[in-house]
């Protein structure tokens, strides 16, 4: 199964209630992922620093994570397990650049090292404008 996937987003909805990961992060570059997604019949994962790789119906509660350096090699060991899980073969994932984008450097970091772990196939597509 091919699958796109981009990291979370720091701005979410502050409901109270959990809510499907595509209506939890307030990304407009998630939703056009999203759309994209359901077009070509490729679902849209998300990864969370926080929850690791996220189907985008996953509810999940309000959090504020920004995933670290530190953490990017643990993380990618659930990722690389929830990938085999799922049957994952290809990867098509979604970054800001990281030379212009630090913050999301150890979010590529784990998804790729997870891929490798798991021997699937990743793409990385830098996305142009904002990486929000």
């Amino acid at each position: 199964m091919k699958i796109l996937c981009s990291y979370c987003s720091g701005p979410k909805r502050s409901d109270k209630r959990p809510l499907p990961a595509i209506n939890r992060y307030r990304s407009e570059r998630l939703r056009d992922l999203c759309r994209r997604g359901q077009a070509r019949g490729t679902p849209l994962y998300i990864l969370s620093g926080h929850f690791g790789l996220l189907a985008a119906a996953d509810p999940i509660p309000w959090y504020d994570h920004l995933l670290s350096p530190d953490e990017a090699e643990a993380l990618s060991r659930d990722v690389a397990h929830r990938l085999r899980e799922l049957g994952v073969t290809d990867v098509e994932y979604h970054t800001a650049d990281v030379g212009l984008t630090p913050p999301v450097r150890p979010y590529l970091a784990a998804i790729a090292a997870a891929c490798t772990v798991a021997g699937v196939c990743l793409t990385v597509i830098n996305l142009d404008g904002d990486p929000s």
